[in-house]
């Protein structure tokens, strides 16, 4: 009982954290932006019903570094430090997913 409102309020934490993060890149304008925000949606999204939410948020964190690394996407000290927080929650995930699109695509949260 106690270790599954643990586990609870983890989830919790973890989706309050993508809240921030989402928050955070819905204040960045242009459309080269609108997929980072897509894809925390989805997660988030995810992580409301359950569905392996620290996997989803770890490949998260994967897909928006990659995704402003490739494309040049200024990213502030706030936002890194957001990605950050949501990286420390999931630190201890396995990442035994396979990629069927490339690592910067928002396919692979649908």
């Amino acid at each position: 009982m106690i270790n599954l409102s643990k586990k609870r309020s983890q989830i919790q934490e973890l989706s309050h954290a993508l809240d921030e993060l989402f928050t955070s890149f819905d204040k960045s304008f242009g459309p080269s932006y609108f997929p980072l925000t897509d894809a925390i949606i989805r997660v988030q999204r995810k992580v409301e019903r359950g569905d392996h939410p620290y996997a989803w948020a770890n490949k998260l964190i994967l897909f928006l570094q990659a995704r402003t690394t490739l494309r040049g996407l200024y990213v502030s000290p706030e936002q890194s430090e957001k990605m950050k927080k949501v990286f420390d929650l999931c630190r201890r995930t396995h990442l035994n997913f396979v990629y069927l699109s490339p690592l910067d695509s928002t396919n692979q949260f649908k």
